[in-house]
């Protein structure tokens, strides 16, 4: 009788096993999908949280006797939930005065002299042209040009130049006189300091002179 009752426990474990094991399986993967969508609203939190630009330009030209005078208007957006802000130019010296940096960015091909800088190189005659730092695709006609000239305030060593609020759009612009010809602008931002590299876009943009 003893080894009948044995043989039917048995039996009852051998037919729930599978059950158990489904059982498992399922709550193992709920466990992970659950997880998945953790990390993904971390991701998303996390990136929310990263500051987001646009950057666009539109070009106005103007031939006023017989000389090409054409007008950048470039367009910011903060396209983010998060303030935007610019590297702080000034810094202050041993003896209390505001004094400017030598660049806002500087690497092993590229030197960036202001917060908010445009750049403009005029595309030479050859088969393919997409190398910016190639002299034999471009020619070099402004090197240097700080958009935050208006705004910038020397004096003011604790805030930025330059900030951009969430969803809002601000215009800067120059003019520039050039002869006729292919060109290509290039504008960058540099963000505050602690926020690079990641802070950090450009954008380049074609345009003819008639």
């Amino acid at each position: 009788m003893i080894i009948l009752d044995c043989c039917n426990h048995l039996d009852f474990f051998s037919r729930i096993a599978p059950i158990g094991s489904a059982i498992g399986a399922i709550l193992t993967g709920f466990g992970a999908f659950g997880l998945a969508i953790w990390v993904l609203l971390k991701y998303r939190r996390e990136r929310g949280r990263k500051t987001k630009l646009t950057i666009d330009l539109l070009n106005s030209n103007y031939l006023i006797n017989n000389v090409n005078q054409i007008y950048l208007d470039v367009i910011f957006k903060n396209e983010g939930i998060v303030e935007l802000r610019t590297f702080k130019r000034f810094r202050k010296d041993k003896n209390g005065k505001s004094t400017e940096v030598e660049y806002t960015w500087k690497d092993s091909i590229e030197t960036v002299k202001y917060s908010i800088e445009l750049q403009i190189k005029k595309v030479k005659q050859s088969k393919v042209a997409f190398d910016w730092f190639d002299t034999n695709q471009y020619d070099t006609v402004i090197e240097h040009v700080n958009l935050l000239k208006d705004i910038e305030i020397p004096d003011d060593l604790k805030d930025p130049a330059f900030y951009i609020e969430p969803s809002e759009s601000y215009h800067l612009g120059c003019w520039v006189q050039l002869e006729s010809g292919l060109y290509e602008a290039k504008v960058i931002v540099v963000g505050d300091k602690k926020n690079l590299p990641d802070d950090f876009w450009h954008r380049r943009f074609p345009f003819e002179v008639k």
